[in-house]
């Protein structure tokens, strides 16, 4: 509990537990609190993704966007705070290895689904729905983190 620096410590399974704790709930707050604002911002951030399947360094950072996006729907400053205390984590030197690892074009597909899917189930306001979504797709990293830590 005394790490000097957690962010630069952290480990990318621990990353993800972190992330399994908190976003399936902030997608049930982006059910209640997303705007036409929200959606265009997220739109715009989906069409990044989507653009780039041959290029991992580009799809993670408007990966992290997304998220933080999704965190700014909320409302909650203090969740936004936690959000970017995680994208922290996500450039810390193991998980930006484990990235180069894990982000191949058929993992890119299919995150780009899953977070279209995040997207149109929060704008149908199904709170189950958006939060059980993001419970997959955080499911999917997991398991992309774990094969990886095996090779």
């Amino acid at each position: 509990i005394n790490d000097p620096d957690p962010i630069q410590n952290a480990r990318p399974l621990e990353l993800i537990d972190v992330r399994f704790a908190i976003e399936a709930h902030i997608c049930r707050l982006c059910v209640l609190n997303a705007g036409a604002d929200d959606f265009n911002e997220l739109e715009k951030l989906l069409l990044k993704m989507e653009a780039s399947l041959d290029d991992p360094k580009n799809f993670s950072r408007f990966d992290t966007l997304f998220h933080a996006q999704l965190a700014e729907t909320t409302r909650n400053k203090l969740l936004k705070w936690i959000i970017q205390q995680i994208n922290a984590v996500r450039n810390n030197n193991e998980w930006l290895s484990m990235r180069s690892l894990t982000l191949n074009q058929k993992t890119i597909r299919e995150y780009n689904i899953a977070h279209r899917e995040i997207v149109e189930a929060i704008r149908a306001r199904d709170a189950d729905l958006a939060a059980k979504l993001m419970r997959d797709h955080l499911q999917s990293a997991r398991l992309s983190v774990t094969r990886a830590m095996d090779t």
